[in-house]
């Protein structure tokens, strides 16, 4: 599975609940103070989702944050690849530019998967 496809996934997620909610996506996108063309691009699984934003669209959906988690979770668990040095998953399995030794964020000081230059990329 693909980082686009868990996106994807999210979105459509999103898109059942508030169908079944008989919500339109502007009135979602008003609950959640978003622009119409955010929350498009949100259900469509163009953009990534801070947890902030997930946290929103469950508020402005009713529902508990994880009921946009089938079973707990997106996707089946399964990654084509690992994170990239830019915490985004790369699909030939490397999952570095050379930085971090083992495929997860580095600025080059670290080979512990931890992000070193005191950024945070979310939960790994």
């Amino acid at each position: 599975m693909t980082e686009t496809d868990l996106l994807v996934d999210l979105g459509a997620r999103i898109k059942s609940i508030r169908l079944s909610s008989n919500m339109t996506q502007n009135q979602l996108a008003i609950n959640c103070n978003f622009e119409k063309s955010s929350m498009s691009k949100i259900e469509s699984g163009q953009v990534n989702v801070s947890y902030l934003t997930l946290y929103r669209i469950s508020v402005g959906l009713g529902v508990p944050m994880r009921e946009l988690f089938p079973n707990g979770h997106i996707g089946d668990g399964k990654f084509d690849g690992k994170f990239s040095s830019d915490g985004k998953f790369s699909s030939d399995g490397n999952g570095s530019n050379g930085n971090g030794s083992n495929g997860n964020r580095s600025n080059g000081n670290g080979s512990d998967g931890k992000a070193t230059d005191g950024k945070f990329d979310g939960l790994k």
